[in-house]
């Protein structure tokens, strides 16, 4: 694929995972053609809204990619097909599984872990190689196989930290890892003050929500170049939780017991209501309550006319598994989309990983202290590592002083903003809630942070 590129009905292709390009195709009378984004937007594309929306209240497995109409984004580890229709040909983006599934991968995905790791340290000889290091399980694995395939002294660690959040146990996990291995850091406060600036140039169509924070990421750039210029490689641990299976999904209970495994769906039953700290009935519950409060969180940002035609369908325990990791590529595939970070690896969204979350058994990743058994005892084995931290974690206090600092930016932004424009916002539901937010009540609605990042990508089109 290259630009130019004209493709007709029943055409068939990929962008390879992690190729690092995102693919835009625009339609062109009965054809689909890629294009830059540059000529795309000469064309004053029209917003998307019904799958936007979906996507900002249920996941990004709801909607599609591009935020434009006639225009897709194949991101990195999607496949597309061109279809036929009466109106000419349509774009179809999905996920290959049965090409994933197919492969033959290694038991093991400490071992899966360290091919991805190592295959991009062999691609880069003589260069750093920095990891974003949170002290968490991810980015934890990703150390250690990097110490696997590469002197120490090569490796760059670089922390966030808000002072005043529980993302400080991010930096104590980081810097005692790096301590116990000799492993050079940079710790990088996460100022309020640097986020939901407008975006200095035009960015492709795709919900990227590291345009909120695109000033942390030139800071990012600037403090790594100080040490090795531009001859570095950064590694990013997002995915993990959705390979591993972090979220267990709402149908595993009753989809053991209509299987036979009676015995089994109860022991499972009662790990989770203990894992959660919660009664057995609202495990069996648990789909349907947070189906309802998305609606009602819902209801607070959007149009009485856009919450009626909100509906979700309940998914087996293949399809919330499917949707996870597609998440997974998804979000890492559209964060490329910024400039400061195309160049990010993700080894979590490598394909034989991603094949791996695929057949991982759902019911064999936990117990009722812990998740993600498989991934803890490989890492284990391999490395003689046990992982003793359990919390993860949050930012949200820097988002709500954020929001704070920039209450009348932000507040500007959406109240003169395209869905605004277009009558689909409840002004007076959003005001309060940054109102409420932004005075450090009930943490930041992701509602709230996706519809901010549309409109922050809408304003660097105008």
């Amino acid at each position: 694929m290259s630009l130019g590129d004209k493709f007709t009905s029943g055409y068939r292709g990929i962008n390879a995972f992690n190729s690092g390009v995102i693919k835009l195709l625009v339609a062109r009378e009965n054809d689909w053609i890629e294009e830059k984004l540059s000529a795309i937007l000469t064309q004053s594309p029209r917003i998307d809204f019904e799958p936007l929306i979906a996507s900002i209240v249920f996941g990004r497995t709801e909607g599609k990619t591009s935020l434009f109409k006639n225009v897709e984004c194949i991101v990195p580890g999607c496949s597309f097909k061109i279809d036929h229709t009466h109106n000419g040909a349509s774009v179809s983006e999905y996920i290959d599984w049965n090409a994933i599934s197919y492969k033959t991968l290694p038991h093991d995905p400490a071992e899966i872990l360290f091919q991805s790791v190592s295959e991009v340290v062999n691609r880069n000889q003589g260069g750093y190689f920095v990891v974003r290091l949170s002290g968490g399980m991810d980015s934890t694995g990703i150390l250690l196989s990097l110490m696997e395939a590469v002197d120490v002294s090569r490796i760059i660690a670089i922390t966030y930290r808000y002072l005043m959040g529980t993302s400080n146990q991010d930096e104590v996990s980081a810097r005692h890892l790096c301590k116990i291995f000799g492993i050079r850091q940079i710790i990088i406060d996460f100022e309020p003050h640097s986020l939901f600036h407008r975006l200095p140039s035009p960015v492709p169509p795709v919900l990227n929500m590291r345009t909120i924070n695109f000033k942390v990421y030139e800071e990012e750039r600037k403090r790594i170049g100080s040490i090795c210029g531009d001859n570095y490689t950064l590694f990013d641990g997002h995915g993990g939780d959705h390979v591993f299976c972090e979220k267990i999904p709402f149908g595993i209970i009753k989809e053991l017991f209509f299987h036979g495994s009676l015995l089994t769906s109860c022991r499972k039953l009662l790990q989770i209501a203990r894992l959660h700290g919660i009664n057995m009935k609202d495990v069996l519950l648990m789909h349907t309550n947070s189906m309802h409060y998305l609606i009602t969180e819902a209801q607070c940002y959007f149009s009485k006319d856009v919450i009626k035609n909100l509906h979700y369908d309940r998914k087996t325990v293949s399809e919330e598994r499917k949707s996870a990791l597609q998440e997974a590529i998804l979000d890492n595939g559209t964060s490329l989309t910024l400039s400061l970070t195309e160049n990010d690896i993700f080894p979590f969204t490598d394909q034989r990983m991603i094949g791996y979350g695929l057949k991982l058994r759902v019911e064999e990743s936990f117990d009722t202290t812990s998740k993600r058994f498989q991934y803890r005892k490989a890492i284990n084995d391999r490395y003689k590592f046990v992982f003793t931290r359990k919390d993860k974690g949050h930012i949200t206090g820097a988002y709500q002083s954020a929001l704070s600092v920039n209450k009348d930016r932000v507040i500007n932004l959406l109240r003169h903003g395209q869905f605004a424009t277009h009558g689909l916002l409840n002004l007076e539901g959003i005001e309060r809630a940054i109102e409420t937010s932004s005075h450090g009540i009930g943490g930041v609605s992701f509602i709230l942070m996706k519809l901010i990042a549309a409109e922050l990508i809408f304003e660097g089109y105008l």
